[in-house]
């Protein structure tokens, strides 16, 4: 199944036998890098399924947050929570934000903007941990 025209990369939240997955991607014809759009898959429904939010800047690795912590295991949708993600736009050099996306409905884009109001290095890794350690 083709699920994106381009390259896509990471997929943050699932793992082989989990209905949905989260990547990163850039379905922009003779670009690879860097990523621009946040790409859902939805492995019951396939490519019909997909959902993309491309942004105006770049993006980091999409990272899944479940909204109900660790009894998301057992409790609610496989999709409830959130994707957390940085972003830069290369037209406010001085200014990073911190993106956050529902993950059911990742085609409306974020539904909060975090603004630094500082510069942080464009990342590519991302990572979710419940505790702080």
């Amino acid at each position: 199944k083709q699920w994106y025209q381009r390259r896509v990369a990471l997929p943050a939240g699932g793992h082989p036998g989990t209905r949905f997955n989260y990547l990163m991607g850039c379905d922009e014809p003779g670009r690879g890098l860097p990523f621009l759009d946040i790409v859902k898959v939805d492995a019951e429904q396939g490519p019909p399924g997909r959902q993309v939010w491309r942004a105006d800047g770049l993006i980091s690795e999409a990272v899944f947050a479940p909204r109900a912590g660790y009894s998301s295991v057992t409790e609610g949708d496989e999709d409830d929570g959130w994707l957390l993600t940085q972003f830069y736009n290369p037209d406010k050099p001085d200014q990073s934000e911190f993106l956050i996306l529902d993950a059911r409905d990742v085609a409306a884009g974020p539904v909060c903007r975090i603004k630094l109001g500082f510069k942080m290095h464009y990342p590519f890794h991302g990572t979710f941990t419940p505790t702080v350690f």
